[in-house]
């Protein structure tokens, strides 16, 4: 009758093989000082697992395990969308400043098995588990396209834990989080458009005889009747007493000329005369 891995045995083969690969890599380590370790015989460790590779993918798998188990208990502490997406960048702070971090074991293990491999099918659904969660975060935080900024996250995932790794930065989560906080905003819904302004209306205006008015149809030239720019209608010759070319010119404001001198009950009626309104310049004064 074979050993299952369930089995004592094959329990302490699985911890040692853990031990052994995660701290000195799955090639350097072999079969033997494994079944050593595990006080087993390399003959229990073929009849458990089969082979080293199986051996290999059963360590990924438990690492698998462990890390979704850490990452889902985590996450459980945080309120907002928001804050466990962010989250995740928090427990990975934690995991890569631990004193026996040696690194992506995922990764480690991989480097040298091809990608279709079972050691590169471990990695690929470990990569795969946490792409769906990052995604699946980012869509509940609010995000307009889950699968571009779910990438984007997984990819300062992976970089954390390598310059953490690499560079001995234990900063580097937290750098990390920094920069997909930048994601979550840029990847986020735009805020609603103002509503749109009606040309030669006053806007936020409700009064039912300017919100239903139609706009000034323009006169010659292309300016609205009334406007201070339009030519002035044909008629006499006016001279400087009455007014005409040679009388001083006034300033005035610009879009509300001599409003100083109209009461506030006739504003309406400046309104409905065609006059420019300008409430972004209405008290520059122009001279012209």
């Amino acid at each position: 009758m074979h050993e299952t891995s369930g089995s004592p045995v094959g329990e302490r083969l699985l911890a040692a093989a853990d031990e052994l690969f995660y701290t000195e890599g799955v090639q350097s380590t072999g079969v033997d000082r494994i079944a050593r370790r595990a006080g087993a015989s390399k003959k229990s460790l073929y009849s458990v697992f089969g082979s080293k590779e199986a051996l290999v993918v059963a360590y990924l798998e438990a690492r698998r395990t462990s890390v979704q188990e850490i990452l889902t208990r985590g996450l459980e502490r945080f309120d907002t969308p928001r804050e466990r997406v962010l989250g995740v960048f928090d427990i990975l702070g934690r995991i890569v400043t631990a004193p026996d971090y040696n690194g992506c074991p995922f990764l480690s293990a991989s480097a040298e098995a091809a990608g279709d491999s079972p050691i590169g099918q471990a990695h690929s659904a470990y990569r795969a588990w946490v792409r769906e969660l990052l995604t699946e975060l980012a869509a509940e935080a609010g995000a307009v396209d889950p699968s571009a900024v779910g990438r984007e996250l997984h990819l300062l995932y992976d970089a954390a834990g390598v310059a953490a790794r690499a560079d001995r930065d234990p900063r580097a989560a937290a750098a990390a989080r920094a920069a997909a906080e930048a994601v979550l905003d840029r990847g986020a819904a735009p805020p609603a458009a103002a509503p749109a302004v009606v040309p030669g209306h006053c806007p936020g205006c409700s009064c039912p005889e300017i919100a239903g008015a139609p706009a000034p149809a323009p006169a010659a030239g292309g300016l609205p009747p009334g406007s201070p720019d339009s030519p002035a209608p044909a008629g006499p010759a006016r001279g400087p007493a009455d007014g005409g070319p040679a009388a001083a010119r006034r300033p005035r404001h610009r879009g509300v000329p001599d409003r100083a001198a109209l009461p506030p009950e006739d504003e309406h009626a400046l309104r409905l005369s065609g006059e420019r309104f300008d409430h972004g310049r209405g008290n520059e004064r122009v001279d012209e």
